[in-house]
């Protein structure tokens, strides 16, 4: 279509939304019609005059309306403004406007403010609210409640918390169930492999392999390193490595790591030391250490040997404060020695 031509229809069509506005002033919802009409389009120019609409029954007081050109604006990246309109729509007692006041209140830390409107969106009956709440709650019997009432209610995303919920506090049989139903409802990779670990925990290992599979298939992260765990436990050393490279080609550091010590332990020790060093340039402390010690076994020690230890000890990492110890007392350096073995000790028993 040319630029004129799409420039002629945008002034039809815009002035035929001007004129419906004036017609449907006391039918806002009419407007609200015509807007998600055109917001469906594949023009661009038709999609600004969806927002043309919705605007108009906004300014009619209509909260559809409000909470659209609210969204509009969220997606453009101005917050503020879209804030200032959820805020409207809120107080006209729309329940996913209070859903989204929450969400920009989290976005920008303020977790008493999100709290106050999820809160106040799910005793409007909004059951995404409930479970955005109980995330906020964490591990608390008001959030099991309320993931409780969703999952009831047929929430697959709360089914699926509530198993979670329920696998931490040991109870895997219920949690099963749970994970279950949110596969029926609605199928997903997240309920996939967490059906997989239910089925392992109760030694059902070829129930497991196979909602592993089904969730690695789908492209779940944590389905791929599930599956090559239970490969590589059960001997299927190729496969499980093909999984964790899967899982480490889509920049997952705990795939990384494991793939490396995969590497290492079959003597393919120049692509272990490329998979350790991606994690530990991605921050793993693990990989760090592991790193440091399979460079010194294979070029001696050197400065980017310690200076991976001290980061990975810096970090947390126990064994790497073991071996700046061990490192330490080699060079005759009582001191330091000393001083990382009492930090690895104090670090175990703060662990513990």
């Amino acid at each position: 279509m040319s630029k004129s031509r799409v420039q002629k229809n945008f002034r039809a069509i815009r002035a035929n939304i001007r004129l419906l506005r004036g017609q449907l002033a006391d039918k806002p919802e009419a407007l609200v019609a015509v807007g998600y009409l055109l917001l469906r389009s594949k023009y661009p120019w038709q999609q600004r005059l969806a927002e043309y609409s919705f605007l108009g029954a906004a300014e009619k007081g209509d909260p559809v309306g409000m909470a659209m050109v609210a969204k509009i604006l969220f997606d453009r990246g101005d917050d503020a403004a879209a804030e200032d309109w959820y805020r409207k729509a809120a107080a006209a007692g729309l329940p996913v406007a209070m859903h989204n006041l929450g969400v920009l209140a989290n976005r920008r830390g303020a977790r008493e403010d999100a709290t106050r409107w999820f809160r106040m969106a799910d005793e409007a009956g909004d059951p995404d609210s409930a479970v955005a709440l109980a995330h906020l709650l964490g591990d608390t019997a008001e959030a099991v409640a309320l993931l409780r009432r969703a999952a009831d209610a047929g929430h697959p995303s709360a089914m699926n918390d509530l198993g979670v919920q329920l696998q931490r506090s040991g109870d895997y049989v219920e949690a099963e169930l749970w994970f279950r139903r949110a596969e029926e409802t609605r199928p997903d990779p997240l309920s996939q492999r967490n059906i997989g670990v239910c089925c392992a925990q109760r030694g059902d290992h070829a129930a497991a392999e196979h909602w592993y599979r089904k969730a690695a298939m789908a492209g779940s992260i944590d389905g791929m390193n599930s599956l090559a765990h239970h490969l590589n436990e059960r001997g299927d050393f190729a496969m499980a490595g093909f999984w964790w490279r899967k899982a480490a080609e889509e920049g997952d550091i705990d795939a990384m790591f494991d793939l490396a010590v995969t590497c290492k332990e079959q003597g393919r020790i120049t692509e272990a030391e490329r998979w350790y060093r991606m994690a530990a340039m991605a921050g793993d402390p693990r990989a760090m250490n592991n790193l440091a010690i399979l460079l010194a076994e294979r070029h001696g020690d050197d400065a980017e040997v310690e200076s991976l230890l001290h980061n990975a000890a810096a970090a947390g990492n126990i064994r790497a404060m073991r071996n700046l110890s061990a490192r330490y007392q080699r060079r005759g350096d009582d001191h330091q020695a000393q001083y990382w073995s009492n930090q690895a000790a104090i670090t175990d028993k703060n662990l513990g």
